[in-house]
């Protein structure tokens, strides 16, 4: 590796480095995205698209205002060593967005706060990274654009698996970032060759670095920022998630969970009415499974009835060490000989558990607003968890905010998960306490009445402060129970929640978004005609992509081919993404090892330079690889396999992606470069950009939201079939 100059070895090692860098700044902004805007993976798509349009913007731009670069490589050089600066800066931001926009602590924000704030934040990082694409290619040579596209590629790849196994066990916090900035520095000292100026201020820049690294500054000003009148007394990174342990300034306890409150103590209310509900309606449960996001405050109360044993389910063993570091009474819950700690995934549990099995099944978990948590709520699920119990077993959860009068959006999100229900447990009842609390069994069990729950907890010696006859008189009169049975009865016919359309999801977020007068595109499913204008948009751009690939010339053939790779691969990656959660509910953890697979297989497909003369192949390719998918889909085999093997395939499937975007790249940028235009890496790189961000916005989070997440697939299977028939009518006519 030598050379200084254009297109010298320095300037692909430059090209490696930017790889690295921009890939760890992608996955640690996403991650830090789902942390401050409530775990919602659709932030995933919203920062995507952020991150695409800006680095699309960057390429094509650049390209425009430098078109006479005499030396690329110096201004490559230079963009490189001011993403250093901007990755931390951006982080900051980040973390900073919620209290200096004055968002509450906790508070679920909506899709126009995220959409906003990724687009304002991430903008100053991702032009430049657009940029320094441009200066790159520029300094390999025109004709090397898909090779300058490969190393970076590759060294998005390492930057991801480095991510995985070092950066989230051993650099928490701003630590990667200081860390980065001074491997980043340091080689650039050296591939600055003899350029001095550039050299020395690498160095001392390294230098800096340094010093942040080991005296491990983490800025806790920002801490007292972000929490306001929250205490920080203790952050961790888990693989699966950020978890940070508060006391508010009255003395409570709330531990947050990617930004959302997942306990609160005491809070004696809350955990009354998780826990008793199904365990009074039940004659005698002695077998129980508990699936949590905590044990704080819920253990206990299941363990002052007769039971025999406690099945803890909980995500998160991280979780449970926080507890019982801060929470003596769970510990000594945890330690009882009746409890059996169960961290991992409840449905790999399920499917693993013999039938009839449990006496109750109680789910205490956050609403299912994220895909994560919305598995937990789908007909697969419940399925799952009605045939692991007993005769005369219940299963009872509780979700969203009651009032007296239930209004159609309420009405919708109940029905919703009620229809997933009942198939399985046809006997179900909504009880209106301070959240809905559902109580269901495939058997006639006894309603919850005052009368029933003063009778049990006395029969049991159990000390109920809230679940008793002084409040439930109330909360459970004749006009609230009619209000929820008006509510479900209006909702009739709503879509039920499940894997592959989670209607929950929407449905939680829509009463959010209600709450400021803005629903748009979370209501547009329930507005008539709304199939027929979204059939008719798709028929045009089908019809459209046919048309450019029959009629363009090698200069439009070139950059439709390269703008359907774009929207492909990426479309396919944040489909695949969202599969994978869905599946197994550990993307927090794996987004890191799924991503550095794709851009490994885009290395490579970089640099196979299909044949020029036939652009219709990697169309034809993409077809047949959604084809697969959506067969895949309908098989209904991938949440079936067990985690380690799901994750295999899943990166199989990353990697094809990954491989035709590559390979649609080298194809698309050829077909430029025959067509005489100038500056093909920007252009190229800026046209794939600009159709992946398309792609994230209608495969990513239009598709998935209104139809569920199988419409992306054929949507993209159709696109690609279009433009690859008219490139080979084309090609036929020549």
């Amino acid at each position: 590796m030598t050379g200084d100059g254009p297109g010298g070895g320095r300037v692909y090692a430059a090209l490696t480095l930017m790889g690295v860098l921009t890939v760890l700044a992608q996955i640690v902004f996403l991650r830090r995205g789902i942390a401050n805007f409530s775990g919602n993976e659709l932030g995933i798509a919203l920062g995507l698209f952020a991150w695409l349009l800006w680095v699309s913007l960057g390429g094509l731009l650049s390209r425009r205002l430098f078109p006479g670069l005499a030396r690329p490589d110096l201004a490559l050089y230079a963009a490189l060593f001011l993403l250093v600066f901007l990755f931390p800066l951006t982080a900051i931001l980040m973390d900073a967005v919620r209290p200096l926009l004055g968002v509450p602590v906790g508070q679920v924000v909506g899709l126009a706060f995220m959409a906003g704030s990724y687009l304002v934040i991430l903008s100053p990082f991702c032009l430049v990274d657009g940029a320094d694409f441009t200066f790159g290619a520029a300094a390999a040579g025109e004709e090397k654009a898909p090779l300058a596209f490969a190393a970076e590629s590759a060294g998005a790849a390492v930057g991801g698996v480095f991510f995985f196994f070092v950066g989230v066990p051993h650099l928490q916090g701003y630590r990667l970032a200081w860390f980065l900035g001074l491997a980043i520095t340091a080689a650039m000292a050296w591939i600055a060759g003899k350029h001095r100026p550039i050299r020395a201020i690498s160095l001392l820049a390294a230098a800096a670095f340094l010093s942040l690294f080991v005296l491990d500054v983490d800025l806790k000003s920002l801490d007292d920022l972000r929490w306001g009148q929250f205490s920080v007394l203790a952050k961790r990174e888990s693989p699966l998630g950020s978890m940070v342990w508060t006391e508010g300034s009255k003395g409570g306890q709330v531990l947050f969970y990617d930004g959302s409150p997942i306990l609160s103590y005491p809070d004696l209310r809350s955990s009354e009415e998780a826990v008793h509900p199904g365990l009074l309606t039940h004659t005698d449960p002695k077998t129980v499974l508990l699936v949590s996001s905590r044990a704080t405050g819920i253990l206990g109360q299941v363990l002052a009835h007769p039971v025999a044993r406690v099945d803890l389910v909980i995500m998160d063993r991280a979780v449970l060490e926080m507890e019982r570091e801060f929470v003596p009474e769970t510990a000594g819950s945890l330690a009882d000989d009746r409890v059996r700690t169960l961290p991992g995934d409840a449905r790999r549990h399920l499917r693993r558990t013999d039938d009839l099995t449990y006496d109750v099944v109680i789910l205490d978990l956050p609403d299912p607003g994220t895909l994560q948590t919305s598995r937990l709520y789908t007909r697969g699920f419940f399925q799952e968890a009605a045939r692991s119990l007993k005769p005369g077993g219940v299963l009872s959860f509780s979700v969203g905010e009651p009032a007296n009068y239930v209004a159609p959006a309420q009405g919708k999100y109940l029905a919703c998960l009620d229809g997933a229900l009942a198939p399985f447990f046809p006997h179900r009842t909504w009880y209106p306490l301070s959240r809905y609390v559902v109580i269901a069994a495939r058997d006639p069990i006894p309603p919850l009445t005052a009368d029933l729950v003063d009778r049990v907890a006395g029969e049991r010696l159990l000390d109920l402060r809230f679940l008793r006859s002084e409040y439930l008189d109330a909360d459970l009169s004749a006009d609230r129970m009619e209000a929820v049975e008006r509510g479900l009865a209006a909702a009739a016919g709503t879509a039920p929640n499940t894997d592959l359309r989670p209607e929950a999801v929407r449905h939680r977020l829509r009463l959010w978004a209600g709450r400021t007068g803005y629903a748009g595109l979370l209501s547009l499913p329930e507005r008539a005609g709304w199939r027929y204008a979204f059939l008719l948009g798709l028929a045009v751009l089908v019809l459209a992509a046919f048309a450019v690939g029959a009629a363009g010339g090698p200069g439009p053939g070139g950059a439709a081919l390269l703008v359907m790779g774009g929207f492909s691969g990426i479309g396919a990656e944040t489909v695949l993404l969202y599969l994978y959660q869905v599946s197994y509910g550990y993307l927090y953890s794996r987004i890191a090892l799924l991503l550095s697979f794709y851009m490994a297989g885009m290395a490579f497909g970089a640099v196979l330079c299909p044949r020029a003369d036939r652009p219709s192949r990697p169309a034809w390719l993409w077809s047949g690889f959604f084809l697969a998918n959506a067969i895949l889909l309908a098989s209904g085999s991938a949440g079936r396999l067990p985690e380690p093997i799901g994750l295999v395939l899943f990166l199989l499937l990353v990697i094809v992606a990954g491989l035709l975007t590559g390979i649609t790249f080298a194809a698309g940028s050829a077909r430029l470069q025959t067509s005489g235009w100038r500056r093909v890496g920007g252009a190229a790189y800026g046209l794939d950009l600009a159709g992946a961000a398309a792609g994230v916005i209608i495969c990513g989070l239009a598709l998935p939201l209104m139809a569920g997440l199988f419409a992306p697939i054929l949507y993209s299977l159709l696109l690609a079939a279009s433009l690859g028939g008219g490139m080979a009518l084309r090609e036929r006519g020549r």
